[in-house]
């Protein structure tokens, strides 16, 4: 899976976390939703850090800096 889609799908999962702990704030579902949390923030994290991102320009290029 493409890790921009992954970030996406974990970031929705992120707010819905949120927002099912905002409606049902009982200390249980803060608890496992606090710890889901942090959970899918740092499997975000390790996924981000380890994707391979893959640019078409070099640095053997003149134009590696300009963002086209």
């Amino acid at each position: 899976m493409n890790y921009k889609t992954a970030s996406i799908i974990i970031f929705v999962a992120l707010i819905l976390l949120l927002l099912f702990m905002g409606y049902h704030p009982s200390t249980s579902s803060v608890v496992w939703g606090g710890i889901a949390f942090l959970v899918l923030l740092a499997f975000q994290v390790y996924f981000i850090l380890k994707s391979n991102d893959k640019s078409e320009k070099k640095f053997d290029d003149d134009e590696w800096y300009e963002h086209r």
